[in-house]
């Protein structure tokens, strides 16, 4: 059996019960901060239509006298903008400006100190002037799919620099680099989310789409102004009343939906990294840095060190979830089996594992829990893979050595053949990956590392001997 098999039994098993099997137990999102739901369309004559949906108190329906604005109904509120201002629909939600966050407000200028974008005007009872704006925490961008951030990157671009839009547009462009970090927070891409969440009982290429799992799990309201729709009624988008653009409110319900059930361990990690980038941006931004200048070498280094420890910590994380460590099971990533010999003087054993499929290699650094016979859900411990064999009978045997067993006062080996044990990779640590980082950070702005130089290293010439030229000439 494998991952495709595994897919395909839940989706006949959804197809069959009319209802979404879960694909994962944790809920995929580690943190939802203040939401803001954004579609773009792009406009003929050039240039996007930008809307931007928040959620309100449902006593607090936002009435739609200003141009601009519009009446989603109770608890949502929408505002609309287009053309050259376009972001002004953000700014109008309070993205780049001040919102109730008092515990976490930043002063946020504009290139060369000035204000980025004109305070609103009760901005000088809160800060010591009326001139620059007071941005809070990071909120969750909402989108109905990657297609959305790529019209927010040509948005970005169509923006002038120095314009009054110009802390919504660094906003944005920050929003844009969160999204290449597996797992990140700050941006939620609905359909991606609720795959990795829920399988349904439709062809994979349905759930690319936020209306089929608007449709699935029963979140296609539009409000009173609706009339007979309501949750779970099965009634398509096309069916809301002609002028309501409910696009925004569904994204913002979908994600509702998804920040149910407990996070997946290790969050406080993912969340803890988002801080640090904001933090980051809102210093950029205060001492005058242009967002739109390209990287320089170290900038481009550690983004893409970033991104790849944001991957590899999101994929060990998932694994702590017992629905996705389950189907683990089936690509080899997570091994199952029971021990069938322990060594007498040495901390080794082996397993002979339940499936032949395995992605551990000699030398690997594994971790695993046993137990009683069909459990796993005993001791903890740590080894690393000496071996692994294709047994007489068949199937595969894995040699585990140095194991050390967690919480145990003895270094005496208390599993016995016949006792359960799964392995999978050893947890990746967010405190070791900030660790190195830093490090590596330190080496690259290093004045004596020649590569981060805008000159060239001097040329160095010495004596070589002649065994090592005729070593290193190519055969004619």
């Amino acid at each position: 059996m494998s991952t495709a098999h595994y897919d395909l039994a839940a989706r006949l098993r959804a197809a069959s019960t009319a209802r979404p099997v879960p694909r994962a137990a944790a809920s995929s999102i580690t943190q939802l901060r203040a939401p803001v739901a954004i579609t773009l369309q792009a406009l003929s004559g050039g240039g996007f239509a930008l809307s931007a949906t928040t959620p309100t108190p449902e006593a607090a329906p936002q009435s739609s006298a200003s141009a601009g604005t519009g009446a989603c109904g109770p608890g949502f509120r929408t505002e609309r903008a287009h053309g050259a201002d376009a972001l002004r629909a953000l700014a109008a939600v309070g993205v780049g400006v001040e919102h109730a966050l008092p515990k976490s407000r930043v002063r946020l200028t504009g290139a060369g100190g000035a204000p980025a974008q004109q305070a609103p005007e009760h901005a000088g009872a809160d800060g010591e002037d009326g001139d620059d704006e007071l941005v809070p925490s990071w909120r969750t961008l909402v989108v109905a799919g990657h297609a959305t951030l790529a019209m927010l990157g040509h948005l970005v671009a169509d923006v002038a620099p120095g314009g009054p839009w110009e802390a919504q547009a660094a906003i944005v462009d920050w929003w844009l680099a969160r999204a290449d970090h597996p797992g990140s927070p700050s941006v939620l891409v609905v359909p991606s989310a609720c795959a990795q969440r829920w399988i349904l009982g439709e062809a994979p290429e349905a759930e690319r789409t936020w209306q089929t799992w608007e449709r699935w799990l029963g979140t296609d309201c539009v409000g009173p102004a609706s009339g007979a729709l309501g949750p779970g009624s099965g009634a398509s988008p096309a069916a809301r009343p002609a002028g309501i653009d409910g696009t925004g409110e569904s994204l913002l319900r979908l994600a509702a939906k998804l920040d149910t059930g407990s996070p997946l361990p290790g969050a406080h990690a993912v969340v803890g990294r988002e801080d640090r980038s904001w933090t980051y941006l809102l210093d950029r931004i205060a001492a005058g840095v242009n967002f739109r200048k390209g990287d320089n070498l170290v900038e481009a280094s550690m983004g893409l060190t970033t991104r790849c420890q944001a991957a590899e910590l999101w994929e060990s994380m998932r694994l702590h979830d017992p629905l996705v460590a389950d189907r683990a099971r089936f690509d080899g990533t997570v091994l199952t089996g029971q021990v069938c010999w322990v060594a007498a003087r040495e901390p080794e054993f082996e397993v002979l594992a339940d499936r032949l499929v395995s992605r551990f290699r000699a030398g690997q650094v594994v971790t695993g829990t046993y137990g009683a016979s069909g459990s796993c859900a005993g001791g903890q411990f740590t080894a690393t893979v000496v071996a692994a064999r294709i047994g007489q009978d068949g199937r595969l045997v894995v040699t585990l050595g140095q194991v050390v067993q967690h919480k145990l006062k003895t270094r005496a080996l208390v599993v016995r053949p016949g006792v359960r044990v799964q392995v999978r990779p050893e947890p990746v640590g967010a405190q070791q990956q900030e660790h190195g980082k830093r490090n590596l950070s330190t080496r690259y702005r290093d004045r004596g590392n020649w590569m981060v130089r805008a000159t060239p290293p001097p040329r160095a010439r010495r004596d070589v001997p002649w065994d090592v030229l005729m070593a290193a000439a190519e055969d004619d």
